[in-house]
């Protein structure tokens, strides 16, 4: 039993050593200072001043958000909440506006 434990020991070793179960070229390492997805906290993420946001209260637990865009450009915002589902990428063409609603509390816009 000493004998096939070793080998299977020197066999995964070996494979391990010529690459078979390395990670895929594509393939990224995150580390804890790496954010991802829509909370992730970064001035990449910020949204221009040009686009202003103004909650407002549906019913119960309900609130909502108005987003309108007064920049010369498309912008592409998260609405971002607190206790909530966080929004869908909301493409706003200039000049217009949306809104997203959702239980909880409205905390923040940020770009996607």
């Amino acid at each position: 039993m000493k004998n096939a434990m070793k080998t299977l020991v020197a066999s995964l070793a070996a494979v391990s050593a010529i690459g078979l179960f390395a990670a895929p070229a594509s393939a990224r390492v995150l580390d804890d200072t790496q954010a991802t997805g829509p909370q992730a906290a970064s001035s990449a993420l910020a949204v221009p001043s040009c686009v202003k946001a103004q909650p407002y209260w549906v019913e119960g637990p309900f609130e909502g958000v108005g987003i309108v865009n007064h920049c010369s450009y498309w912008v592409s915002v998260y609405a971002i909440w607190d206790w909530g589902p966080d929004s869908v990428c909301l493409d706003i063409a200039p000049g217009n506006g949306t809104s997203h609603e959702s239980f909880g509390s409205f905390n923040r816009l940020e770009s996607c």
